[in-house]
């Protein structure tokens, strides 16, 4: 099962990364997707090594990705909810 990037980014609302994590870093032991590892020291993550991600650096994701759902995401697309819309009866 995939793990997701938990490095929390957002300049107006704080939110964890949530791309696939490609490693887990060294020093935290979290997953890290490949934007959020470091570039100065192997397997450690930006947070970590004290790197900063620039807000504007643009992120290229592909289609794949995208559609990379973990079994517990896929599991909470499936459920169903057998609710009435209606608070009355007619």
């Amino acid at each position: 099962m995939a793990s997701r990037c938990v490095t929390i980014i957002g300049t107006l609302v704080s939110h964890p990364c949530g791309q696939l994590a490609s490693a887990i870093c060294t020093q935290c032991s979290q997953p890290t997707c490949p934007r959020h590892l470091s570039g100065q020291k192997a397997g450690v993550c930006v947070t970590c090594s004290g790197e900063h991600v620039p807000a504007g650096t643009a992120m290229a994701v592909t289609f794949e990705e995208m559609l990379a759902f973990t079994d517990t995401e896929l599991a909470a697309f499936e459920q169903r909810r057998e609710t009435s819309l209606h608070t009355y009866d007619s």
